[in-house]
This record gives C-alpha cells, structure tokens and sequence, in this order.
C-alpha cells in the first residue's frame, strides 16, 4: 500500500477497517479532531469514547507525515490498559497489516510506536521525527518539546489525548498549548473542577476567521444517545414489544440502559446515562432530572416529526417589569 498518497483519514478508515460501524457521535468526534483545534467530549458509560479515540488516534498518524502523538490519563495503569489496550486492538482488527514485521508502518513497543518508512530511499528506516507516545507526567514540564516545524501545507501534525480528562491536573495544558496542534480530552462528567470541566461548561469558542470551524469544540456523548438505545425505543413504539437487538456491539445495550435507570440513584444517572457534571438541586432554579428529561423528549419528539411548525408564541411580561 502507497501509504503516502492515503491523506484522507475517512477514507482510509474505510479501509482498514471495513466491517467495522460507527455511530453519528462517534464520527462527530472524528471530525472535530480533523477540523477543530481542541475537541472536548464528555460522555457516558459504554458510549464507546475509548474506542473511537484510538481509530483517530492511529488515522491521524498515517494520515501525515511528520507526526506526534502523545497520550495521557489520570496513571499508568489505566492509560495502558484502556486507551492503549484499544489502540492495540485497531491495530490488530486492521484489514491491511499495519505493524512492521507484516510490511506496515508501525514499529509497536510498549505505549511507543514509532513510524517507518516503507518505500524509497529510507524504506526499513525508522523516522526520527514521529510518534505516538503514552505518557504520564506528575509534573506539566513532562509535556514540553514535542512540537514539529512549521511546513508550510497548514497541515496539522501534533495531536494530544487525554483519557479520563476529569482526573488530569490544569498543569498540563498549559505546557500542551505550545506545540499541540490538535487536542481531543475524553472523560466522564465525574465531580471535578479542572480545564475539563471549565470548558464544557463554557461551550464552543468559534474561530472567529472562519464559522466552520472551532478553537473549542464541545462534544456530550449520553446514553440517550446510543444507537441501540434509539433502536429499541422506536421499535418498542411503533411495534408494542421490547428488543434488545444490537446495532453496535460494544455500545450500552437498551436492556443496561433500562435497568441503569431504574436502580441508579440521580448522581450516577447523571454523571453515566446523562453525560452532566452533577449538581445539586437546591442550587438550581429547575433540577437537573426535570431538564434532563426535557431533553430526553425534545430528542423523541424530534426524531418522530421532522418538521414542526409553531402555532402561536406566548409572552409574560411581568407587569411591564420583565
């Protein structure tokens, strides 16, 4: 394979992994990383965020060359066993081989792969200049130095991940902010009060050059959202029986979905099926539950009627006072 003429990451992922789904979330996920300077997905459990992560991860390296790649989480154990066990696993599923010893590009080591050549002058010859790397640093300065020159194509070629973005310290990112081109922090809505929360609380930052694009892109991800939830919602509509059918393996099934619900006291619920940084309901004018729900039928009732034209429109203007 010309590696080198295969720039289109989403074509390219049609390729080596042929068989394999993804659902609207997931490729909005994607596609921010390409496009946006940093994308902030929040999400629930079993929404597969781990997942798409490392497929964009392994993309976005091929996709370009030179390239950087560093990746974090909260330690150790839980960056190699989660996101690097699903990096791991993209490159073995791989329909064209993608490791060194098969003829691929990939020279694989522990949470180290580096990229070699495979034709040319250098072809058998590691590049000195890319990476992915997994990395976790107690102090920020252990995210200093990975930038790469300026070529001139405008080509991002620097990307950071965080996995479990709830748990990592503000001391990072601003060392990550010199030399990252592209930066996508994945997590959970757990109780936190670092960047990670900051900036889903704040929302999209347009760029203001071009409305097309983001500095900030923020991305939720709930349990409403899964296509095996919205599945077997409709089906239970429009047929009056339950199904637990799986549109994609791997995704919260409508049968966890339900119990989740049913058992779950309203700070999981919220944090795992409702992808939302918990907050008590006396510090809001309208609980969480009730907002949520809201939602949940604006979403029911958008899928069901395409178009919906309002009828009428209602003011209250408090006695002129409003």
């Amino acid at each position: 394979m010309d590696w080198k003429r295969l720039q289109d990451p989403f074509k390219l992922a049609k390729i080596l992994w042929p068989k394999e789904k993804i659902y609207d979330k997931q490729v909005e996920i994607q596609q921010s990383v390409f496009e946006n300077d940093k994308t902030i997905c929040i999400a629930g459990n079993k929404l597969g965020k781990d997942y798409i992560a490392a497929r964009t991860i392994i993309l976005f390296a091929l996709t370009r060359y030179p390239f950087r790649i560093v990746t974090t989480s909260v330690d150790s154990t839980q960056l190699e066993a989660v996101l690097w066990g699903e990096i791991r696993d993209a490159i073995q599923k791989s329909a064209v081989p993608l490791t060194h010893d098969k003829g691929g590009p990939l020279l694989c080591n522990h949470m180290h792969i580096k990229r070699v050549f495979t034709s040319g002058d250098k072809k058998g010859q590691i590049c000195g200049l890319s990476y992915i790397l997994g990395r976790v640093a107690k102090k920020g300065e252990g995210f200093l130095g990975h930038h790469i020159a300026a070529t001139g194509d405008g080509v991002p070629r620097t990307l950071f991940v965080v996995d479990e973005a709830s748990g990592v310290d503000d001391s990072s990112l601003g060392k990550v902010e010199s030399w990252a081109h592209r930066q996508l922090y994945i997590g959970n809505a757990f109780e936190c009060s670092n960047f990670f929360f900051r900036e889903s609380e704040a929302g999209n930052i347009l760029d203001p050059r071009n409305n097309k694009r983001y500095y900030t892109k923020v991305i939720r991800i709930t349990g409403h959202d899964s296509p095996n939830v919205r599945y077997a919602k409709e089906y239970e509509r429009t047929q009056g029986k339950p199904t637990n059918r799986l549109l994609i393996p791997g995704v919260l099934p409508y049968y966890e979905y339900t119990k989740w619900l049913s058992t779950w006291d309203p700070i999981r619920i919220s944090v795992s099926i409702d992808a939302q940084f918990y907050k008590g309901a006396e510090l809001l004018l309208f609980p969480p539950t009730w907002l949520n729900r809201s939602h949940e039928i604006d979403r029911e009732v958008r899928q069901r009627f395409k178009v919906r034209q309002a009828k009428a429109i209602g003011v209250d203007p408090g006695e002129g006072e409003a």
